[in-house]
């Protein structure tokens, strides 16, 4: 896995290919939702990125979460995985599948 690097376009886009999954396993409208930082992974067929987002709701509050998003070659990108109630300082690290509240 690359070392953590700030946001990029391809990261930018994979995130936002899965924010209506993010806001749904959250449970309410987000008004806030930036990704910040990234890793990604090149596995055959596309790539993994383990992004960094800072996710604001009405009823949870501001919170950073951790998602994997695989992006098959040429394709939409899924959420894989999730963790919640992260912190800016806490690093990236590899996320499993089971872990995500939503499947997409």
């Amino acid at each position: 896995m690359s070392a953590t690097q700030p946001i990029n376009n391809n990261a930018q886009q994979a995130a936002n290919q899965v924010i209506n999954l993010v806001q749904e396993a959250l449970g309410g409208q987000l008004t806030q939702y930036r990704p910040v930082s990234f890793r990604y992974q090149v596995v055959p067929g596309g790539v993994n990125y383990f992004i960094k987002v800072l996710v604001t709701t009405n009823q949870q509050g501001s919170q950073y979460v951790h998602l994997r998003v695989g992006v098959p070659t040429n394709q939409i990108g899924s959420l894989n995985g999730m963790e919640l109630n992260r912190q800016l300082a806490d690093p990236i690290s590899y996320i499993y599948i089971k872990q995500c509240p939503v499947q997409g």
